[in-house]
């Protein structure tokens, strides 16, 4: 880019936030032969269309000048500092370790028919001291708090809500959140409701998720990220929820994602990884 050159990348994490589409370069989905045999040929034959790529690549290029890239490395160092001289919190003696899944359907659910006690009768076998019930309507679930003291687990409101541009969970919620709106729309009515922003398998390609950009735009009012998901089919996408938590430095969580009663062994093995 910084020579003057149109760009053909993959559109993964990190080349997808240096190029922009159509704009500074193209972009093509991963491991697609023709998609980017297309695109090539598109810059090959396209004078016009090259050109405009080559010169929007050359601006964006200064974007990571070393001049400014290294200003902006001290301000994060200086920022740090700042943050070691201030006193740490005073850390309680003996906290008890809590083990919990942030992510399980009821039969509230479309897709689901797991009654209410059967889960909490689960997560007392498994050895769960809190479950969040997310499912697509929030005031059904609130019912599971008024069983949560007989079984001795807590119970975490929630509603998984399918924005436009992908779902989100909201925890601690009183009041169901319609589907439908923009991503950014529905953090906020959950943060209305003084909620937690929760997103599940954000890199679930199998899931309506969010796309990086989205992400990225909305990165500052995320709460937590779901890095483990049990019922993903590919291990892969777990790992990228774990490195975009850890770049951004936000709260990480797991969930079972349940939607019929056998997928909570999974709960159990994600206590064991934890305790690993």
């Amino acid at each position: 880019m910084a020579s003057g050159t149109a760009v053909v990348a993959s559109e993964i994490p990190g080349y997808d936030e240096v190029v922009l589409n159509e704009g500074t370069g193209l972009l093509v989905p991963p491991r697609d032969i023709p998609a980017l045999a297309a695109a090539l040929a598109r810059v090959l034959s396209d004078d016009e269309l090259r050109q405009r790529l080559a010169a929007h690549a050359l601006r964006s290029s200064r974007r990571y000048d070393w001049e400014r890239v290294s200003s902006e490395i001290l301000e994060v160092y200086e920022e740090v500092a700042r943050r070691r001289r201030e006193p740490l919190p005073r850390r309680r003696r003996q906290q008890r370790e809590l083990f919990a899944d942030f992510h399980i359907h009821t039969h509230h659910s479309k897709d689901c028919v797991m009654p209410v006690a059967d889960i909490l009768e689960r997560a007392r076998e498994v050895g769960l001291d809190v479950v969040a019930i997310t499912t697509t309507t929030a005031p059904p679930a609130a019912g599971a708090r008024e069983l949560a003291d007989r079984y001795g687990v807590r119970v975490i409101v929630g509603e998984e809500v399918k924005s436009s541009e992908g779902e989100v969970i909201g925890l601690f919620l009183e009041r169901t959140i319609p589907g439908g709106m923009t991503f950014a729309e529905t953090i906020a009515a959950i943060k209305e409701q003084h909620g937690i922003v929760y997103v599940p398998h954000p890199f679930d390609r199998l899931h309506t998720i969010p796309s990086p950009a989205v992400l990225r735009a909305n990165v500052a009012a995320i709460d937590v990220v779901e890095v483990f998901n049990s019922r993903l089919a590919f291990p892969g996408f777990n790992e990228l929820a774990e490195r975009f938590a850890q770049r951004y430095r936000l709260p990480a969580a797991g969930g079972s994602d349940s939607h019929v009663l056998p997928d909570r062994h999974h709960a159990l093995r994600y206590r064991r990884l934890l305790r690993a």
